[in-house]
């Protein structure tokens, strides 16, 4: 082979050597973006979105209200007894129009002095608003007659035994006769005094009144 045809494949062969390191360049600065472009798009195809986390609802009910307490009224009086002593009682406020209900107190037993500065009395408390009879038991140990045998608020409490205008008692002309119950109306939120359980003086031939509630 003469020189020059030495030199000519000389120089073929570094051409193929120089476009292989070429094409070697080529592949290893467009290779790592191929592949981040092709990672990128299989992570996008692939991924699946978070779920929001979502806040528990709240509850819709409407809330129950505490039943409202009904207003209640008070009673009180004065208590008495034919004796030198008030036995122990409890005075009862029975609803007129139903028997069934009714509203007490229990009284303690008071001696009576002449020198007593008040008369004995009693309070009856929570009575709810309506219409009622008021008379007492009994309670300590006696006989059947006289634990039936109730004091009441009557006609004749208010005719003899409680004060009249002028502060004299009894007034003036005063009946016996008259122990029928008078009906006390209680309102919300009042109290009715003058109550007086002081009528203990009707004799064998009583009305018909309330039996002890049970």
């Amino acid at each position: 082979m003469s020189q020059k045809q030495q030199f000519a494949a000389g120089a073929a062969f570094v051409t193929v050597i120089l476009v292989g390191i070429l094409l070697l360049a080529t592949r290893l600065q467009t290779s790592p973006a191929a592949i981040a472009t092709a990672t990128a798009a299989t992570a996008t195809a692939t991924a699946t979105p978070s779920a929001t986390p979502t806040a528990a609802p709240l509850a819709t009910g409407t809330p129950t209200a505490p039943p409202t307490a009904v207003a209640s009224g008070v009673l009180t009086g004065a208590l008495g007894y034919p004796s030198d002593f008030i036995p122990r009682l409890t005075v009862y406020a029975i609803s007129v129009a139903d028997q069934r209900v009714f509203f007490s107190v229990d009284t303690p037993r008071y001696p009576l002095a002449t020198n007593t500065p008040r008369q004995p009395s009693y309070t009856m408390t929570g009575v709810a608003p309506g219409i009622y009879y008021v008379l007492a038991y009994r309670n300590d140990d006696v006989n059947v007659e006289a634990r039936d045998a109730p004091g009441v608020y009557s006609q004749y409490v208010l005719q003899c035994l409680q004060p009249n205008a002028a502060g004299s008692t009894p007034a003036p002309g005063c009946s016996s006769s008259e122990h029928s119950l008078v009906p006390v109306t209680v309102r919300a939120g009042e109290t009715v005094p003058l109550i007086d359980v002081t009528d203990w003086y009707y004799g064998p031939a009583r009305p018909s009144y309330p039996p002890r509630p049970r």
